[in-house]
């Protein structure tokens, strides 16, 4: 299920018409990017290929994507060699990918895979949805904000665009003193 859908984006920012479900989906798309951002993990489940080089030891690779749900393929770039995705063992957490069984993994490889949270957790939701209202707000413009927002604080490595109450929903650590 994705983070934010357009009824849900679209009644946190009061609107009714369908004059602008393309827009609205279009920022609720960039409110669940910044989210994913900000945990450092995909939260739409979604469909991935990525090439990977492997060593001389074969022992393994990280994918680049988390959590991983699945392995669709693996094999070899030129169409050498393809490994049984049911002989590879994958760390979801951290995308490690290693041999069960069978050939080891070498040369060039061109990896299918899946990722992303099934079902992420209301906090996340709610995350996206402060930050889609923040992102829509400053859209539209407003008379006497200051650069960055109506009093956002400035976040290390995630701007202006990630509102400090989504960061705290985040569970993410925020500046200031210790």
């Amino acid at each position: 299920m994705p983070l934010l859908t357009l009824d849900l984006a679209k009644d946190q920012l009061t609107l009714t018409s369908s004059d602008s479900d393309a827009t609205v989906q279009l920022w609720a798309d960039a409110a669940t990017a910044a989210v994913g951002k900000a945990l450092g993990r995909v939260v739409d489940p979604a469909d991935f290929t990525e090439e990977v080089d492997i060593g001389a030891d074969g022992s393994g690779f990280v994918l680049s994507n988390v959590p991983v749900t699945g392995l669709t393929s693996v094999e070899a770039v030129d169409g050498s060699q393809t490994w049984d995705v049911d002989n590879l063992h994958v760390n979801a957490d951290t995308g490690a990918v290693s041999v069960e069984s069978g050939a080891s993994l070498r040369g060039k490889l061109a990896v299918a895979y899946t990722a992303g949270v099934a079902d992420p957790p209301a906090n996340w939701t709610v995350a996206g949805l402060i930050i889609l209202q923040h992102l829509w707000e400053t859209r539209r413009g407003t008379m006497g904000v200051s650069m960055g927002g109506d009093g956002e604080v400035y976040m290390p490595q995630l701007g202006y665009a990630v509102p400090r109450r989504a960061v705290e929903l985040l569970g993410l650590s925020l500046p200031g003193v210790a």
